[in-house]
């Protein structure tokens, strides 16, 4: 659906707020759906750019996304050539990996922590965690979820990394951070 839970939004804030580091210069919104990250991630950066990178073409006229995103790309992340996107973001995946299969989501996840910036190197992943069945939604065939995550699955495809999580209520809320800088 285009909404994402209220679940984990609070601790994701506070984890965010407490970090010693600058704020990231763009923050990279993929699937942003009705734009729930936007809302709660501008509020704590709202000198960063925004840029939303969405499949379904619906959503930018439905919610308004050009008018509230600095920028929008209307793309499937799988398919998308990184290279197009300002080096120096944060990439949030509120709500997204759950739409496509694993091995996709992992190769779409090292792509973006390749080119996310120095601020954390980091990705923020916000899942439902189990069974979580849905199909498409009002003709949307992307909002169809073709895996499922468990708890400990996110920390285990980034064994190299800091993996800071709450799981928690039917949903996992990751910030990865490669470095250890937060």
């Amino acid at each position: 659906m285009p909404y994402s839970s209220i679940h984990g939004k609070d601790w994701l804030r506070r984890t965010l707020e407490a970090t010693q580091v600058p704020p990231p210069h763009t923050v990279i919104d993929v699937g942003p759906g009705a734009g729930s990250y936007l809302d709660l991630l501008n509020g704590i950066w709202p000198e960063a750019k925004f840029i939303g990178i969405e499949v379904y073409s619906t959503y930018v006229s439905q919610f308004n996304l050009k008018d509230r995103y600095d920028d929008i790309i209307i793309a499937d992340i799988r398919h998308l050539d990184f290279g197009t996107v300002p080096a120096g973001a944060l990439w949030v995946f509120g709500d997204v990996l759950e739409h496509m299969d694993r091995g996709d989501a992992e190769i779409v996840l090292n792509k973006a922590l390749g080119v996310a910036d120095a601020w954390a190197r980091g990705v923020v992943i916000s899942v439902p965690l189990g069974e979580y069945p849905q199909g498409a939604v009002d003709g949307n065939e992307y909002e169809a979820h073709v895996d499922t995550y468990l708890p400990g699955d996110i920390n285990r495809m980034f064994p190299w990394a800091k993996v800071h999580s709450l799981e928690d209520n039917g949903i996992g809320v990751y910030l990865i951070d490669p470095d250890e800088g937060l």
